[in-house]
């Protein structure tokens, strides 16, 4: 430490010791015991001690702290805009796992809500060449009851595992049918609602590719 900077930290912490002087248990120096001068006394061998000895604990705990690697905030946290959550679906998708859901090949609930506020539920069907997770049975589910346009989607596992968030392939398949669609995610406190395009930064999106997606028909560079 340069001899300013270390003179700036003993000059502040005399200032901002009070008066009256601070009694300090077993301290014995120039005839006065356990007293620690005041801003306008003098300091003595001991008490020059005690200062140097402080402003070096505060230098090393600045200096560890400047040297410690600061956290990344996770993904969702630094994209996410909070909603409102629908814990009205929320319900009805933990009534279908729980009711609904048998064995290895239904582990999965999943519940929609359309545009004009009906309720769509559905089911995964597990099989061992990729069977369609909950969220994209509940797709054709509503299409098969009219509704062609979800509002907000929410998953909850079966053997009350909770709200489940989409893999990465339900997320890439809801961005392209629904781009404004919101997604009920976390668990406990720390359960809320996102847009889908939150949880796919930078995505890619399958309309924005296609013949005709720009004027002139033409595919983007």
């Amino acid at each position: 430490m340069r001899a300013g900077g270390l003179s700036g930290h003993i000059d502040g912490l005399v200032e901002v010791v009070p008066r009256p002087v601070v009694p300090v248990a077993g301290v014995e120096d120039g005839g006065e015991v356990g007293r620690i001068p005041g801003p306008h006394r003098a300091v003595g061998g001991f008490q020059l001690r005690v200062l140097l000895a402080r402003v070096t604990v505060a230098w090393r705990q600045r200096s560890e702290e400047a040297q410690q690697p600061q956290k990344p905030r996770k993904v969702e946290d630094m994209t996410a805009h909070p909603h409102p959550v629908d814990h009205e679906l929320v319900r009805a998708a933990a009534n279908v796992a729980r009711t609904r859901c048998r064995g290895d090949n239904h582990t999965m609930a999943a519940a929609g809500r359309s545009r004009d506020g009906l309720i769509v539920t559905a089911v995964n069907a597990y099989h061992f060449t990729g069977g369609p997770c909950a969220e994209q049975v509940l797709i054709g589910a509503a299409a098969a009851q009219g509704v062609y346009e979800l509002d907000t989607i929410v998953a909850v596992g079966d053997r009350d595992r909770g709200v489940v968030p989409p893999c990465g392939r339900c997320r890439q398949v809801l961005l392209d049918y629904f781009p404004a669609l919101k997604v009920v995610v976390g668990a406990g406190e720390r359960i809320r609602t996102v847009r889908v395009t939150d949880l796919l930064p930078e995505s890619y999106v399958w309309a924005d590719h296609q013949l005709g997606a720009e004027e002139g028909g033409v595919l983007p560079q």
